[in-house]
């Protein structure tokens, strides 16, 4: 059951683009690296402008790794040539070896050459292949980035995948420097300076309880640290928090949610070290209340007019592509989630939907190219040539475009809040599962045994299909529990490969990444490595089994707690 269009567009109608101009001027105008000064001063807003909403806020500083950046320089054989390095790389005073391209035969003692950005498993691999150092050469900017594959704060045993070889970034313009001194095997030498460390981060927690809520909670979130001045990323993102939060305040009593809005540090600098701390410090609390993680990032910016490829889950795919098209009359096409954003509660079962949000029209430029291979889309073009750049400053924004934006958050989250059932839809989720249990049977013929995972997955979809159904017109203030149940045997298995209470590494997986060993066992062609194979593969199937076997109990008992309540 949703609201009314003529319902939904009265709250959407109370976003106020001049207040919400005044946020973002508050955000854009310092230098917001994690744990500086300039940081607590964004954050003293924030807690400002929600304790005189009524919000209940609270500071919750903990540790976190972060990483800064510094000086670098490269020299190829008698010319300087601009660059910078990046954070969590390996800091050097000098690392001078013959430069390779990345994707040749030899790596091994070279300085590896790659196109595109810095990213954490191409740094690894390139690490693991020898490699002293690397170059990756960008488009016509320079983009900041995070080059460790660790989600978060290491642990001792994460400590070394940290910062393992300098590297450093450097524009399109010298790629044909790069070339001619590849193929005369001259020497580069590589300098870089590297902060990498503990530092107390600020959180902020502000919660808006629903007086007769159901016990749930909704989670809003996004980042205020920022590279350079960061007015889009993240400045846009947390003046639609503070404008989402001055309507949803005005609508308490219609709320059957608690709402959490939640600004994180050590994102920019520590690779999502404060949303981690605060999965890894309220593990509970986001296992018994939290239904929904709704994120933002980069939003507003000039010319990003493309609402179809936010990321979503199956069972928020529906909820997303109702709220676009209402507000831009946009077709929803969606996209998986990759491994990226303050995403840290999919092992705790938590659901989630967006994480950007509006983008640019694809480009076929060296950016473009490298933005879809960063955020996993094969359309859009990113959040503009200036993210991660000394260039995101206030300008590249638009009054029109965040206020679109805004007023899609606002539509969610109070939708997320207000609905009798919570709008999410676990039986897309098991449609999701059973569909690629039948695509992989099919590629698998007799080399592995599906059946159990069809049948229960089919099995879990048409009970989930029925208690749905029969919700729309009986919304029983018990369905969230049921959802939650769902929730915390389905969302691990659509999206994580290790320990539910760890964190997987900030790399692309595939879609059930328990069954990961699919594609090897179809491919293979070895009787006996056929049969080792198998032998891991049928524990993590044991899994995936157990787990579908429990959400059918869940959906069974929401079943029958219908018939006794009607």
């Amino acid at each position: 059951m949703t609201m009314t269009s003529t319902h939904a567009r009265a709250i959407v109608d109370l976003v106020d683009r001049k207040r919400l101009w005044g946020h973002l001027d508050a955000f854009s105008t310092t230098v917001r690296t994690s744990g500086s000064p300039a940081e607590a001063t964004a954050f003293a807003y924030a807690e400002r402008v929600l304790r005189d909403l009524g919000f209940v806020v609270r500071r919750l500083d903990h540790d976190g790794y972060v990483s800064m950046p510094g000086a670098a320089s490269l020299r190829i054989g008698s010319q300087d040539v601009p660059c910078i390095t990046h954070a969590m790389a390996a800091p050097t005073k000098g690392t001078q070896a013959r430069l390779a391209w990345a994707d040749g035969d030899e790596v091994e003692g070279r300085i590896a050459v790659e196109y595109g950005l810095a990213r954490p498993g191409a740094v690894r691999d390139l690490a693991n292949r020898g490699a002293v150092g690397a170059i990756f050469i960008n488009a016509n900017q320079r983009y900041e980035m995070v080059v460790s594959p660790v989600w978060g704060s290491p642990d001792a045993e994460q400590l070394s995948e940290v910062s393992r070889i300098p590297i450093l970034s450097v524009t399109g313009d010298v790629e044909s420097m790069l070339s001619t001194a590849i193929e005369e095997g001259e020497e580069a030498s590589m300098q870089a300076e590297v902060e990498t460390g503990w530092c107390t981060l600020p959180l902020l927690e502000a919660t808006l309880t629903a007086p007769q809520g159901d016990g749930s909670a909704i989670l809003f979130s996004g980042h205020i640290d920022a590279w350079h001045y960061g007015a889009m990323d993240n400045g846009g993102a947390n003046a639609t928090m503070l404008e989402v939060a001055t309507v949803l305040a005005t609508q308490r009593e219609a709320m059957n949610r608690d709402l959490k809005i939640l600004f994180w540090s050590g994102h920019s600098h520590g690779r999502y070290a404060g949303s981690q701390w605060y999965a890894d410090h309220h593990a509970e609390e986001l296992r018994d209340r939290v239904l929904l993680h709704v994120n933002i990032d980069s939003v507003g910016g000039a010319g990003a007019d493309d609402l179809t490829q936010a990321p979503s889950m199956p069972e928020t795919f529906a909820l997303a592509a109702r709220v676009i098209a209402d507000e831009t009359g946009q077709r929803y096409e969606g996209v998986r989630f990759e491994r990226a954003g303050d995403q840290s509660f999919w092992g705790h079962g938590v659901s989630s939907v967006f994480m950007g949000l509006s983008e640019q029209p694809r480009s076929d430029d060296v950016a473009g190219r490298a933005f879809g291979a960063l955020f996993g889309k094969s359309r859009a073009g990113g959040f503009g040539w200036w993210w991660h750049t000394p260039e995101d400053t206030i300008d590249k924004l638009d009054p029109e475009r965040l206020t679109r934006d805004c007023r899609v958050y606002l539509r969610l989250v109070h939708e997320a809040c207000t609905a009798p059932v919570a709008p999410l839809s676990y039986a897309a989720t098991a449609r999701d599962l059973a569909e690629r249990i039948e695509r992989w049977s099919l590629e698998l013929e007799d080399r592995m045994d599906l059946s159990t995972l069809a049948a229960r997955s089919g099995e879990l979809t048409r009970l989930l299909d029925r208690l749905e159904a029969s919700w729309v017109s009986y919304p029983t203030p018990r369905a969230w529990q049921t959802q939650k149940a769902l929730a915390r045997h389905l969302v691990p298995l659509e999206y994580v490969a290790g320990p539910v209470h760890a964190h997987d590494p900030a790399l692309a997986q595939p879609p059930v990444p328990l069954l990961a060993g699919l594609e090897a066992v179809s491919t293979c062609r070895d009787e006996v490595t056929l049969k080792h194979l198998r032998v891991g593969l049928q524990r993590r199937v044991n899994h995936v089994a157990w787990e579908l076997r429990e959400a059918c109990r869940v959906a069974q008992a929401g079943l029958d707690d219908l018939e006794v309540t009607r």
